[in-house]
């Protein structure tokens, strides 16, 4: 396929040929022998090289994920898992942010959950019980510990903290925020 950027008066900024845009909401990507190039909807300039990984290589698989506006791209060193399978390999994480990389982390074990906002603000829960909470400009905001359990999930966040709800509708849906704002609220 051919995807084509224009300028505000109509001309053709920016034209590339044998892209994926299937599932990549937010962003386009190419594959060549050296790895997978993800390129921003919202600004071609904006490119994210992903170089393919060595059969040699050994060791956990990585997560992305992305805003849908095509602001945000988010790459984490580990996968979601639901126990630590490398528990000495260290989880970082990349978050490109308007095309400007940060660098987040490096965190102890791996993420049992990542919840990625519409608006690219980003939160983390790591098998151990941490919970971090990253503004959408690559900035961490909340870095606490919150107790796991199979049945927990990140249920919403954005920039100032993140909702958990339990499996069970009896356990009440928890607030955690920046400065030390909790909370907690039933729902009927």
């Amino acid at each position: 396929s051919r995807v084509q950027w224009f300028t505000p008066d109509g001309k053709l900024k920016r034209e590339i040929h044998n892209v994926d845009v299937s599932g990549n909401a937010g962003f386009v990507s190419r594959r060549d022998a050296s790895g997978t190039t993800f390129i921003s909807v919202a600004n071609p300039r904006w490119e994210i090289h992903l170089p393919i990984r060595k059969d040699s290589e050994e060791g956990p698989s990585g997560w992305m994920g992305w805003s849908t506006d095509g602001r945000v791209f988010v790459l984490s060193s580990r996968s979601i898992e639901s126990y630590d399978e490398w528990p000495r390999i260290p989880t970082t994480i990349e978050m490109f942010v308007e095309g400007k990389r940060k660098v987040i982390g490096p965190y102890p074990g791996a993420p049992r959950v990542i919840q990625l906002d519409a608006s690219g603000a980003l939160a983390v829960h790591f098998v151990g019980g941490r919970l971090i909470v990253v503004h959408r400009n690559g900035r961490e905001r909340l870095n606490t510990t919150v107790p796991t359990s199979p049945g927990r999930w990140l249920l919403a966040c954005n920039d100032d903290g993140v909702l958990i709800r339990d499996m069970n509708d009896a356990v009440p849906i928890e607030y955690y925020g920046v400065e030390g704002v909790r909370s907690s609220f039933e729902n009927p």
